[in-house]
């Protein structure tokens, strides 16, 4: 490493790679805005991959052979390619944010800000991915996992390349290995652990070796590539683009991506640029004007289409129209242009007080960073909202872990239980009731809860399994679930206790299971209650009020019906069928909280809080006022029933 004497040299500019790059950023944003157009179009984050470890690694190469690379200079050069555009998106996402998203919402977006401006995204999105995760397409800064696992590979690869440069016979088959044992991890783990395979540096810098192989071979091997005709170049150049298309055309969501699959984008994006410059596709496809322009803008433009579309998506409560996606769409190439020429060009390709530059974007990095994180902190700044939408903006699940619920509702490979606490069994009173369910029996808990303080006679169980509580072990249930139900079932036919009230989020699948588990319990002189479906909304209910307040500077009546799922009625009714003629007890909340005008948003009382904590799982109060009503209808005939005996 020499001192910053001379500066880096770097590989001849190709028009064609600027090309590849517009082929890459417009497949992504074309996915993004109209996904039923073309369904594998996120393939163009992996030939940007292939582009920044070739790009990258040639200048590595380059400059270690010719002795005088400077990591100063490297970084220096990094951090001026990157760091203005990325300041202005994140600033932008947090100023929209502090005028229109709910604390909920806002708070998460802060904590994207911070992980973004620290390079962090993929680990943080990867941390995020559980159970009660927010929809992926409703997170602004979803896009910068790419640009954290890109980060991750320049802190690492300059510095191996400059330690291994001194035995020159081992980098190739060093690139090789790690390339290969990489790209092994990720075809190994991406049915078992899809979400880590996509989002772990380990298992996709294998996408970004590969540029790094064909870097060491166009900086120690070009002569013997010159050699290769024209016409051999030309067929790769062809093959290459028509792979990276095929991929976008015949991938889609549901792919396990990346896996093999990914070798389709990346060995295509290879080719292409291995093929050089004067390869036919290359030079006059890749290299067309139109293209070259994009190419030129796409890293500002990756960083602006996705938060306009995630924030109209929010803003819409939906996916919103053809129309309004083109016109953002046009708005993201607009802002994409103006920041690449007036903030990108003068700050990347001035020489002047370079350092000085430098310092200065390190400094506005680390306020974006701090302004992200303390909104995050502060749960999201409750203080801009009027007094009564900063109640509906503070619901989140762990508003409802009360108790014992943090021990007694167990949570998979996301928490370290796996077994149910001693805690979880009440069996001291007159009248021993156990809740089996899912998320949605644990938000219930609560309201049971309450009939424990306020009922002398009455003692609570709680089983509650995150996905999948409240059914009998079976085959469709994957290895936690079958242990945790089989763990709950055996416990509940132990305890014998006078009723079990399953509650869970029903569907019509859950049926024949649901038979058979009201079968078992019968079998064993168990009486069961089932609790019906509640009211299921679109989207997160927070979100549809604050858009209604917005819209009309009210909120909305008692019973509202705007984006209540239609599907939720015809559940209510299969399953209230379903247990009466199994002779077992049915109780619908569903009919307590809506008539013909809708379903209740908000629950009678003090501060009227809402009902639903997002689309479906209920809020404490909700909780107690259903709880309240089923000991009225139904608990405490039961209950005298058992003391006349």
């Amino acid at each position: 490493m020499s001192s910053n004497q001379q500066s880096l040299s770097h590989p001849k500019y190709r028009a064609d790679i600027d090309g590849l790059r517009a082929t890459a950023v417009l497949s992504v944003l074309i996915f993004h805005a109209f996904p039923e157009w073309l369904s594998g179009g996120f393939v163009g984050v992996d030939v940007f991959f292939i582009i920044s470890g070739y790009l990258i690694s040639t200048i590595i190469f380059q400059n270690i052979d010719e002795k005088h690379f400077s990591f100063l200079e490297f970084y220096s050069r990094r951090i001026n390619r990157i760091f203005p555009a990325l300041f202005v998106v994140l600033l932008f996402s947090y100023a929209y944010g502090w005028l229109n998203l709910l604390a909920d919402d806002f708070a998460q977006l802060g904590k994207h800000i911070v992980s973004g401006a620290g390079f962090i995204s993929n680990l943080v999105l990867w941390n995020e991915s559980g159970y009660f995760d927010k929809a992926a397409e409703l997170k602004p800064l979803l896009h910068l996992w790419s640009l954290g696992i890109e980060e991750q590979f320049y802190f690492i690869w300059p510095l191996f390349i400059w330690w291994i440069a001194r035995w020159p016979k081992k980098v190739l088959p060093a690139i090789a290995i790690i390339g290969l044992i990489s790209f092994a991890l990720n075809v190994v783990n991406i049915n078992a652990n899809p979400v880590a395979t996509f989002y772990s540096p380990l298992t996709r810098f294998w996408e970004l070796l590969i540029g790094a192989l064909l870097a060491y071979g166009t900086v120690h091997h070009s002569v013997t590539l010159q050699k290769i005709k024209l016409a051999h170049r030309s067929a790769f150049s062809a093959l290459g683009l028509a792979l990276i298309l095929l991929a976008a055309l015949i991938l889609n969501q549901k792919s396990a991506f990346p896996g093999w699959r990914a070798l389709m984008p990346t060995l295509g994006a290879a080719f292409i640029i291995g093929a050089g410059a004067t390869a036919w596709c290359n030079k006059h496809v890749l290299s067309n004007k139109v293209l070259v322009w994009f190419g030129l803008i796409s890293f500002p433009l990756y960083l602006w289409h996705w938060p306009l579309l995630a924030f109209a998506k929010l803003q819409e409560g939906g996916v919103p129209s053809v129309l309004v996606r083109a016109v953002l769409v046009l708005t993201s190439i607009t802002l994409a242009w103006l920041t690449y020429h007036f903030v990108e060009r003068p700050i990347r390709f001035n020489a002047s007080y370079r350092t000085h530059k430098n310092i200065a974007l390190i400094f506005l990095m680390m306020l974006i960073g701090y302004l992200g994180y303390n909104c995050f902190d502060r749960k999201g700044i409750q203080y801009r909202h009027k007094r009564f939408l900063q109640q509906i903006s503070t619901y989140t699940y762990d508003k409802v872990k009360e108790q014992r619920q943090h021990v007694c509702f167990l949570m998979g490979k996301e928490s370290g239980e796996s077994h149910f606490a001693s805690e979880c069994i009440h069996q001291d009173r007159l009248y021993k009731l156990v809740l089996w369910g899912d998320s949605h029996g644990a938000s219930m808990y609560p309201g049971f809860h309450w009939l424990e303080e306020t009922d002398a006679r009455v003692s609570v169980s709680q089983f509650t399994i995150a996905g999948c509580g409240g059914l009998m072990p079976s085959a469709d249930q994957d290895e936690f679930c079958r242990k945790a139900n089989q763990e709950a079932l055996d416990q509940i036919l132990k305890l014998k206790p006078n009723l079990v009230v399953i509650y869970k989020g029903w569907h019509n699948g859950y049926y024949a299971s649901l038979q058979k588990t009201i079968s078992t319990f019968h079998a064993a002189g168990i009486q069961v209650a089932v609790i019906g479906p509640t009211p299921r909304w679109t989207e997160d209910l927070p979100r549809i009020v604050y858009r209604y307040w917005k819209k009309t500077g009210n909120l909305p009546p008692e019973f509202f019906s705007q984006g209540l799922d239609s599907g939720t009625p015809k559940i209510n009714h299969d399953l209230k069928l379903l247990v009466n003629q199994s002779g077992e007890i049915f109780y619908a909340p569903y009919e307590k909280l809506c008539n013909e005008n809708g379903c209740m948003v908000q629950i009678p009382g003090v501060g009227n809080p809402l009902v639903t904590l997002d689309e479906d799982h209920i809020t404490p109060a909700a909780a107690i006022y259903i709880a309240k009503d089923f000991n009225e209808q139904i608990l405490q005939k039961l209950i005298q029933s058992t003391q006349a005996h």
